[in-house]
């Protein structure tokens, strides 16, 4: 489950405004339960809440869990059953089984502040973005919400620039042609592809195909495909190595605008962040 920045945020806001409040959290889940373990949220002593457990009827059933907790000022775990007939009476329609861990939190406790911001400082996977276009202005703002940490590379400064890409955590002005004089890539990296032509695509797969990044999608036609596969192989990479490459990238949900191909790239990362 990758960490809620936001919501750490938000708890170390409400302790810095001397309130108490209960940080609820998902500690096991089985069957089909709507949220899996990891998932977290904040409950105020006047209901309010940030952050979810699962949505409907288990979730206000929690979050009327943790007044109690707040009342008496502390902490216990309890479960709930969601499946047949029990989840019908919490009008639930999933199955499975969840327990959660209700901790109340004093403002004054510095330990759980520190673990907030310790979370809120802590980097989610790193997404590559090679080319600056359109999509990639679309992809970012989405990532950066998901909490992935997202770092654009292009070689025009106009396009690799951080007022367009206020989230990113850097833009990379740089050549295409030597990308290792500006990154190193990790096994935990995703890789997105998607500049301005076949020829700077190319230049790009072939060093980023000896990286061990976990991801790499390319944009593009099954034409454009093909034609760079072919170089490739011609270059002496292995079919395997080719068959790294993911493209056309992301999920295939019909996508055609940039808008509605970011999301289907940000639904692939999200798939592939949890294999």
């Amino acid at each position: 489950m990758k960490n809620d920045k936001e919501l750490f945020k938000t708890a170390m806001h409400l302790m810095e405004e001397k309130t108490n409040f209960v940080f609820a959290a998902i500690t096991e889940s089985s069957g089909s339960a709507p949220r899996k373990a990891g998932a977290n949220m904040i409950i105020l002593p006047d209901g309010t809440t940030y952050g979810t457990v699962g949505g409907g009827n288990i979730e206000y059933t929690a979050s009327k869990d943790a007044l109690q907790a707040i009342e008496n000022q502390q902490s216990f775990t309890k479960d709930y059953d969601l499946s047949n007939r029990k989840a019908a009476e919490l009008g639930m329609i999933c199955g499975g089984r969840v327990t959660i861990l209700f901790r109340y939190i004093s403002y004054e406790d510095r330990s759980f502040y520190d673990y907030c911001l310790e979370e809120t400082n802590r980097q989610g996977t790193t997404v590559y973005i090679f080319g600056g276009g359109h999509v990639a202005q679309e992809l970012v703002p989405v990532l950066n919400h998901l909490n992935f940490t997202c770092i654009v590379f292009d070689d025009r400064p106009e396009f690799a620039n951080p007022d367009i890409f206020p989230e990113a955590e850097k833009c990379i002005v740089g050549s295409f042609e030597c990308l290792n004089d500006y990154i190193e890539i990790g096994p935990q990296d995703f890789v997105c592809i998607m500049t301005r032509g076949h020829q700077f695509d190319y230049l790009v797969e072939k060093q980023i195909l000896k990286t061990p990044a976990s991801y790499i999608g390319v944009m593009g036609s099954r034409s454009k495909t093909k034609i760079i596969r072919e170089k490739l192989l011609a270059d002496g990479f292995r079919e395997e190595e080719v068959g790294r490459l993911k493209s056309p990238i992301g999920l295939d949900i019909k996508a055609e605008t940039p808008a509605e191909i970011a999301i289907s790239i940000a639904g692939e990362l999200i798939q592939k962040s949890y294999l």
